[in-house]
């Protein structure tokens, strides 16, 4: 299991939702509420906050915070974008922090760009359902 107990403020990590971020706080006191690291991924969503396993969310079914990019995404294609990208209010489909396929509509929001950077942006709920990042959290 991902393990992130020896992380401190200033170290660069990786998110499956966001890419790339630099933790900002790691609390330890009981004000944290369970979320004991922040990150800010430099864009306009704000700090997000995660457990020590790297959760987002406390049911989450996987990690998705990491000290460097999971093996599964280190190939060739990662971080290159998918040619596909939706138009302004078309579906795609995304796999959110508990491993469940969601489908949104593209509207060129920062969490839509972060979606397709990362490689959480698909055309349809079958490619979804066959990426990488379905499988991570559907083991």
């Amino acid at each position: 299991m991902n393990n992130l107990q020896g992380i401190k403020v200033g170290d660069k990590v990786w998110s499956i939702r966001e890419g790339w971020g630099v933790v900002t706080s790691c609390r330890t006191d009981i004000d944290c509420l369970g979320y004991p690291i922040e990150v800010d991924f430099g864009n306009d969503s704000g700090i997000s906050r995660y457990t020590f396993d790297g959760r987002y969310v406390e049911n989450s079914w996987a990690p998705e915070l990491f000290f460097d990019i999971p093996e599964v995404f280190k190939n060739n294609e990662y971080p290159k974008r998918k040619e596909w990208r939706g138009n302004i209010g078309e579906f795609y489909f995304f796999i959110d922090s508990i491993g469940t396929i969601n489908r949104s509509i593209e509207t060129e929001h920062e969490i839509d760009d972060s979606r397709y950077n990362v490689g959480n942006y698909f055309r349809t709920i079958e490619i979804a359902s066959s990426s990488d990042i379905y499988k991570i959290y559907n083991r």
